[in-house]
């Protein structure tokens, strides 16, 4: 069950839904010559193992909530570089809603220290990834393009993200709901 103090906001989404319908559609490229690849599906911070200089990403089977059907089409790589965006910004925001309510005596600096580390940690994955693809079908070489496909997929992912936590964690549902609303404000995002 959804907490009272969060229907307020889940009213906000709600109203929202023709404005996230409109900001997709301005988001879809008209045309596009993207390779369509088979990619990871579901990946999150969780799904990265760390062990001295060796990295490995796990789960290959993509999202366990989707059909296998689905799991098995293949997708733009941005779809994997917005869902792991997605993920560091929900560690983020988690982090911030964690820590304030054991220690909310500073939350103005708590904010802007986790603010840093999102940006930097964001800046530093798509550096890395722009490094390590060199092809124009995987990685477009106009920014705006790759932005307009990344900010499509972190949308399609805060929206499974409220459905998830909608039926499995309603108290953590606002911060997928947050996130949707940030997503979808272009005044936020130039598009």
């Amino acid at each position: 069950r959804l907490p009272d103090t969060d229907h307020a906001l889940a009213a906000e989404v709600i109203d929202a839904a023709p404005a996230a319908l409109a900001c997709l559609r301005r988001l879809l490229p008209g045309s596009c010559d993207w390779m369509n690849i088979r990619h990871h599906g579901d990946l999150h911070l969780a799904q990265i193992l760390v062990v001295k200089d060796d990295i490995s990403i796990i789960n290959l089977e993509g999202n366990p909530n989707l059909p296998l059907e689905d799991r098995r089409q293949k997708a733009p790589a941005a779809r994997d570089v917005a869902t792991m965006i997605r993920s560091i910004d929900y560690s983020v925001e988690a982090t911030f809603e964690r820590t304030r309510k054991v220690r909310a005596d500073d939350p103005v600096k708590l904010r802007a220290m986790l603010d840093a580390w999102r940006t930097r940690s964001i800046a530093t994955f798509i550096d890395a990834y722009r490094a390590s693809l060199k092809d124009a079908r995987l990685w477009p070489d106009d920014p705006n393009a790759r932005d307009r496909m990344v900010r499509f997929f972190q949308i399609e992912k805060a929206l499974q993200e409220i459905d998830h936590e909608l039926t499995h964690r309603p108290d953590w549902a606002r911060l997928p709901m947050l996130a949707l609303l940030r997503l979808i404000d272009d005044k936020r995002y130039a598009v």
